[in-house]
């Protein structure tokens, strides 16, 4: 329903009102060296989803300034004669990331894992950050930056600046960057950097795409020449033994190394690096880490972490509760930058759950003073352990591990942008960075406090851990029985966010894992479901689907679960009066056992004759003895109850016999069971 044209009125003075204010409030600062980031931050902020002058759908009025921008800059000292003919496209990429991130043990994985991702985060920063530094350009010359990947609008190739050329430029710059990873993390992260020419006429046009391609497939080839630049003098140390040779491994990284080189941690020793990654967890989420701050060219003294990356970017970088007088500085998570005297604002998913009381409490009689065996007590305000958090879990104690990503993107950028431009391109890769990374803190927020409070009314506290969020995809931990919820509102708001536009889906895949566990498999057991949803048909729709607790259900047949779940727990744990007995779920998941091995003894059939096997769990119906066993189960069942009771049971049965709908009871009942579970 439209609004009111007077509504529409204010609303829009509001907004002048406020844009006239920032704007006045811009002026009045005197940072010159920092007015183009500071105005740049202030027309994103504004205008970001206001339509542009091209009205081309989908490119708003701050992409059509930020190519401007990013042209003139690209275009050198000459700008004011218009911008160059020829231009560059520099693309990068880094390779190893998922090994690095998930390849380390559970010790002290908490802080581990959110820190190396993070570190990856921060890395991509100052390596496209030292790029346009070097090649005298400008944040407007960013198309994207996200996920271990970049590409950036250059000057030509041949273009002469401060001697030379910038390809000799790009090259200097990947030996450096090299040398630098290379030294400081052994080779187990490289940088990928690539170029190729782009004609001026392309960047708004789909022969941009042409372009792209042909950086692509540079980068392709440049992933499987990793540490090229600087293969012949740092041969041995590419292909020699990593680590130290010594008597001692990193307990976390497993990395060799010396006994008094090593950083004591609980019963062992860690890495500098490690450490450094566990303080880097700890700083951001820090309630105090309202600004990231970046001072080019200035290293000093502080944790591994900053230093790998001064080393590798050439830029200090650190989580502060004010903004730096010089240098440059972002608000986190919250746009009124001029305010806070910073030059920009930053998205940045950093939900990280908290020590409790309660935490403490369970510590101090879990581990009585005669009894620490050397285990360091919780300190509120620390990052929670996988442990605490599964012990603050509803019904069994497990960690839940999601995963969820954008289905197609790719394909959505070469066949679903009506013109795949610069510009859209851009566009669409900030829409996507500014969801995940930046409304997915608000949904865990919301999360978080929707669920907060236990059966007895006591809090749980946080219980949400984001470990990377960014680009198109998101990996977040917490106690299991939150994480599907967490799913279906990061779906349903996904689902707004695109104006429900059928063709742009996400699909999820979630799997429970033991308070201690190995990450690399927690991760790669993660990805198996996430593909499992991603297989999945239903309706003749591929992907947007969920698969959880081993089975996959599509986003439209997951309401049905919520239903069957929501009336199970009523039966087995109501208000008042009496329950239904525990032995209902034990009936409904036989039945469903029944009917998945007639399923797949029907899907063996199938493949034995050569006729195609379904790919649509819907696609036949395979009646059969599992349906008048369940009739009679759950009516004798019933028969012993109250009349509600039996009313409900009733209605649960006729819903469940069908065969279509047997697999949405099937883990409804799982899903139960585990809800209602108590453990000592």
């Amino acid at each position: 329903m439209p609004r009111p044209h007077h509504e529409a009125t204010q609303l829009e003075t509001q907004f002048v009102d406020q844009l006239q204010q920032e704007l006045d409030n811009f002026l009045r600062m005197n940072s010159h060296d920092k007015t183009f980031l500071q105005f740049y931050h202030l027309f994103q902020k504004y205008a970001w989803s206001l339509p542009g002058n091209l009205n081309v759908a989908g490119i708003s009025l701050f992409q059509e300034w930020k190519a401007i921008a990013g042209m003139v800059f690209a275009s050198g000292a000459n700008w004011m004669k218009g911008p160059d003919e020829a231009l560059s496209l520099i693309g990068g990429d880094i390779p190893g990331i998922q090994d690095f991130v998930y390849t380390i043990t559970s010790k002290g994985a908490a802080k581990g894992l959110r820190g190396r991702s993070m570190f990856i985060q921060l890395l991509n920063m100052v390596i496209v950050q030292r790029i346009i530094r070097e090649l005298d350009l400008s944040i407007a010359n960013i198309i994207y930056n996200a996920g271990g990947n970049f590409m950036i609008l250059g000057p030509a190739l041949k273009q002469s600046r401060h001697g030379k050329n910038t390809v000799e430029r790009l090259k200097e710059l990947q030996s450096s960057i090299d040398q630098a990873l290379l030294e400081t993390l052994g080779g187990d992260l490289s940088l990928c950097l690539a170029w190729s020419d782009l004609k001026i006429g392309a960047i708004g046009d789909e022969d941009f795409a042409m372009f792209a391609h042909a950086l692509q497939q540079s980068i392709a080839t440049k992933k499987r020449q990793r540490f090229h630049a600087i293969l012949s003098e740092r041969w041995f140390d590419i292909f020699g033994p990593q680590g130290e040779p010594g008597n001692a491994y990193c307990l976390i990284c497993q990395r060799p190394l010396k006994m008094e080189h090593g950083i004591p941690h609980g019963d062992g020793i860690i890495c500098e690096p490690c450490d450094g990654f566990r303080q880097l967890a700890e700083a951001i989420g820090r309630q105090s880490s309202h600004f990231l701050n970046l001072t080019p060219g200035v290293g000093q003294h502080g944790e591994a972490w900053q230093k790998i990356l001064f080393k590798v970017g050439h830029a200090w970088i650190e989580f502060s509760s004010a903004p730096l007088s010089d240098g440059e500085s972002y608000a986190l998570n919250r746009t009124d930058f001029l305010q806070q005297n910073a030059n920009g604002f930053l998205f940045l998913a950093n939900v990280t759950p908290r020590v409790t009381q309660h935490d403490l409490e369970r510590w101090r009689h879990q581990y009585p003073p005669d009894m620490h065996h050397g285990e360091p007590p919780p300190r509120t305000g620390h990052i929670r352990s996988f442990e605490q958090l599964a012990e603050a879990s509803r019904g069994i104690k497990k960690i839940g591990v999601l995963r969820m990503d954008v289905d197609n993107l790719g394909q959505i950028m070469v066949r679903g942008l009506k013109k795949r431009s610069m510009l859209a391109v851009s566009s669409l890769s900030n829409l996507m960075n500014l969801f995940f990374s930046g409304w997915l803190n608000q949904i865990c927020e919301d999360i978080n406090q929707l669920y907060r409070k236990d059966e007895r009314g006591a809090d749980r506290g946080d219980r949400l851990y984001v470990i990377y969020a960014g680009g198109d995809d998101l990996f977040v931990l917490g106690s299991w029985d939150l994480i599907p919820e967490l799913a279906q509102r990061i779906h349903e708001d996904f689902q707004q966010f695109t104006g429900g536009n059928p063709s742009i889906t996400i699909s999820a895949g979630i799997i429970l894992e033991d308070r201690k566990f190995p990450l690399y498999q927690a991760a790669e057991r993660a990805g198996e479901a996430e593909d499992a949803a991603k297989s999945y048909r239903h309706n003749g729709q591929e992907k947007n689907a969920i698969h959880f607790l081993g089975m996959t259900v599509s986003w439209d047949e997951w309401p049905i679960v919520i239903s069957r779940r929501d009336e199970m727990i009523k039966l087995l744990s109501p208000p008042q009066g009496k329950a239904a007995p525990k032995a209902l779920l034990r009936v409904i998941q036989n039945i469903f056992a029944q009917y998945e091995h007639q399923r797949s003894h029907e899907h063996l059939r199938l493949r034995r004759s050569a006729l195609p096997e379904p790919q649509d769990p819907d696609a036949y119906v395979y009646y059969g003895p599992w349906m008048w066993r369940e009739a009679y189960a759950l009516s004798r069942m019933a028969k012993s109850l109250p009349q509600e009771n039996q009313e409900a049971i009733e209605k649960l049965q006729i819903a469940s016999i069908a065969p279509t709908t047997i697999r949405h009871s099937g883990l409804a009942a799982r899903w139960t069971e585990l809800l209602l579970r108590k453990e000592a």
